[in-house]
């Protein structure tokens, strides 16, 4: 019983320690450069008050549940993002909107290494970056067939919540 409560002390304490070790949660970084999306230099910010406040700079805002915002005047995104290895990080995207006469700033989308110096990040886009785009990652068979599995199965759990009902008003009338 003691070493197992002592392995899992040490497990907690080890995730605590790379949870804090970690630049991204609970902050907000000014997107300085991004060279064709290979080269992306964040520098440390104040953080916003979105969507109240409008940001004049093109930023990424993290919070501490793995999702970030970025965007800036006329443009906004937010997205999830992972960090899976050891000084990488993975962004996923989101929910868009931006206005009719605005120029959409370069994606973030993809896995990036990460090195922090001083008060700014430099992303570098990892060239076998895991592709987000699920047309191209399954074959449209598979999505139709996992579509069909899907609507089969929420009709199933309706029918079987319809019969639980009827079951339920069955036995008040006893």
């Amino acid at each position: 019983m003691k070493i197992v409560l002592a392995f899992f002390v040490a497990a907690l304490s080890i995730a605590t320690t790379q949870a804090q070790d970690s630049p991204f949660p609970n902050s907000t970084w000014k997107i300085e450069n991004s060279q064709d999306g290979t080269l992306v230099v964040l520098r440390k910010a104040k953080k916003l008050n979105l969507p109240e406040e409008q940001a004049k700079f093109h930023f990424i805002q993290f919070d501490n549940d793995r999702r970030f915002e970025t965007g800036n005047d006329c443009y906004g995104m937010s997205g999830n993002y992972d960090e899976e290895a050891e000084q990488q990080i993975t962004f996923k995207e989101g929910i868009a909107g931006m206005a009719g006469d605005c120029v959409e700033p370069k994606s973030l989308v993809g896995t990036y290494s990460y090195e922090v110096v001083g008060d700014k990040i430099e992303l570098r886009l990892i060239a076998n970056a895991t592709d987000t785009n699920v047309e191209e990652t399954y074959d449209s068979e598979d999505v139709v067939d996992a579509g069909d599995e899907a609507v089969e199965a929420v009709k199933q759990a309706a029918k079987e919540a319809e019969e639980a009902e009827a079951r339920s008003k069955r036995k008040g009338k006893r």
